[in-house]
């Protein structure tokens, strides 16, 4: 009877060790896979991208030009209890941006963004991009930079063996969040919706 109950302990620790080396390995591959969903994001932004944007409030387009600080990416992945979404993965980056809704050309309302996306467009030169309207402008605001920097953070969710882009914090949702889908954004994002794990 010991000899049974030895041998029943044998197999279940080896069992025991193979299904805690699977564990390790499979992690390991996440984390691996969570680099390539950072190297996307660094390779888009490593250089500068004009988000066409819509300001609902309004009803105005204007263009936002983003460019990432680098050495500023990083990620995070998170176990999960759920069995759908085992794991989280946060990645957070810095840019610098600046936009032309304050353009001397605006013929939005109230001299507010564009009416239409061509008008955006076509006005790109440096004095399109201010922080404030040509009436509240100062020799002080003028000589500022035009860029501003902004932390963001967008969150993906393992499922069925892919990265699975599911939202961002509020600055990523304000910056770029509410730009995915436009038309003339699209192709910047096409390959981070769902990144397979390989």
């Amino acid at each position: 009877m010991k000899k049974i109950q030895f041998i029943t302990i044998g197999f279940f620790l080896i069992f025991l060790s193979n299904v805690t080396s699977s564990w390790a390995k499979n992690e390991d591959n996440v984390v691996s896979s969570a680099e390539k969903v950072v190297s996307r994001w660094e390779e888009m932004l490593s250089q500068d991208i004009n988000l066409l944007c819509y300001h609902r409030g309004k009803a105005v387009w204007y263009v936002e030009v983003v460019h990432l600080i680098p050495g500023s990416m990083s990620f995070d992945v998170e176990k999960m209890s759920s069995i759908v979404t085992p794991y989280r993965l946060t990645v957070s980056f810095i840019i610098n941006s600046k936009e032309n809704l304050y353009s001397p050309n605006a013929n939005g309302e109230d001299k507010f963004g564009f009416k239409n996306k061509e008008d955006a467009f076509n006005h790109m030169k440096e004095n399109d991009f201010r922080f404030f309207p040509p009436g509240v402008s100062t020799p002080k605001i003028e000589s500022e930079i035009q860029y501003s920097l902004h932390e963001l953070r967008c969150y993906y969710a393992f499922q069925k063996g892919s990265w699975v882009l599911i939202y961002g914090d509020d600055t990523f949702e304000s910056k770029i969040g509410r730009c995915l889908f436009i038309d003339e954004n699209f192709h910047y994002f096409i390959d981070l919706f769902e990144i397979p794990v390989e």
